[in-house]
């Protein structure tokens, strides 16, 4: 899908963030600029910690502006991996290198349209290439499943989509970051290795 998208930075970072990201499409239409933050992160192995880009969602946007789908659970910050963290570094150069404002931006400077997006741009493009177009929340959906074949672990599903059940929120909260933190770095590696077959 990507590949068949090369030319419109917004369909790919579109796709990339429900997919790479697993973010709701209300939720991608939501997200801004100064909600994507390069954060350290603390391993208990070492005293120095890493950095690793975060993107929180902490609205979501359709019709109307709301907080994300439960609430509590959902306003939490998800790995930014490669590829989604190029897509995302290409698609902000493109629109002028903001620090603020709407990720996915349309003309109005208001969030994009993701209905008018995938009916205009991202269906007839993949139909042409030749492949199924089901929507956004079906890329969700393949990242689910992805991360519990690689993972064998429900709990980094669970943490990555922030739907963790109201048991695992309570009571393993720390395993299911640290899983989901595991999951996304497989996931980043099995899309590395497909991108550098091709080069």
């Amino acid at each position: 899908m990507l590949d068949a998208l090369k030319g419109n930075l917004q369909a790919r970072a579109a796709i990339a963030l429900t997919y790479f990201g697993g973010f709701r499409p209300g939720e991608v239409r939501g997200l801004r600029w100064e909600d994507y933050e390069l954060v350290p992160v603390f391993n208990g192995e070492h005293e120095e910690p890493t950095y690793e880009w975060q993107l929180t969602p902490r609205r979501s946007i359709w019709h109307t502006e709301t907080t994300p789908k439960t609430e509590e659970r959902s306003v939490r910050p998800v790995v930014v991996i490669e590829p989604l963290r190029t897509i995302l570094a290409e698609l902000r150069k493109a629109d002028g290198n903001p620090q603020t404002g709407p990720i996915l931006c349309g003309p109005s400077g208001k969030p994009l349209n993701l209905d008018n997006l995938s009916r205009r741009i991202i269906g007839p493009t993949l139909k042409a290439a030749g492949i199924a177009w089901r929507g956004f929340y079906t890329q969700r959906h393949g990242l689910a499943q992805r991360l519990r074949y690689k993972t064998g672990d429900v709990l980094a599903e669970s943490a990555v989509l922030r739907h963790t059940p109201e048991v695992a929120q309570a009571h393993y909260i720390g395993a299911v970051e640290e899983a989901a933190r595991k999951g996304m770095h497989m996931i980043e590696q099995e899309a590395m290795a497909a991108i550098a077959k091709k080069t």
